[in-house]
């Protein structure tokens, strides 16, 4: 996904800006050089800003393939051995699946509800970060921050470090 900016002042908060021609459209023609920049999801931009650690970065990291891979059933051919047969559940979904679930029990009933938005994003599609769901929950973003990194911390515990 890529959106156009055409405020260079606002790159180290949005990820980096890249020059590139727009592709033509039905509502709007190319123009050269417009301004684009690459979106990173919220995890990215934390460990880029040294927000997170490697390990919780990593950790986070983990969840999301276990979730993509097990919850959505996102076709990875590599991860599951198949060769491009039938669709279905393999060993290694379910696998996911199952290491999915023992994360976010390993989290628990408090800390899952700040984690997995940000890392996995809104059910529906599309990304939330720490401070926008500090707002939704009425809670302080340095508040919200801390126990978004302790929920990373024990999810690094949880996969092994």
């Amino acid at each position: 996904m890529v959106t156009t900016t055409e405020n260079a002042g606002t790159r180290e908060y949005h990820g980096d800006l890249v020059e590139q021609f727009a592709p033509d459209t039905e509502n709007e023609p190319a123009r050269a050089g417009i301004r684009v920049r690459r979106v990173q999801p919220p995890i990215e931009r934390y460990l880029a800003r040294d927000l997170i650690t490697s390990e919780q970065y990593e950790a986070a990291t983990r969840l999301r393939r276990d979730y993509e891979f097990g919850i959505c059933g996102v076709n990875d051919s590599g991860r599951s051995g198949a060769g491009g047969g039938v669709p279905g559940y393999s060993v290694a979904q379910i696998d996911a699946t199952a290491a999915y679930q023992h994360a976010v029990q390993a989290l628990g009933k408090v800390i899952s509800p700040i984690v997995l938005p940000v890392v996995l994003g809104y059910d529906h599609g599309g990304e939330i970060t720490v401070e926008a769901l500090s707002k939704y929950m009425g809670r302080s973003r340095k508040e919200m921050m801390g126990v978004f990194k302790a929920g990373l911390d024990m999810l690094a515990e949880h996969y092994g470090r």
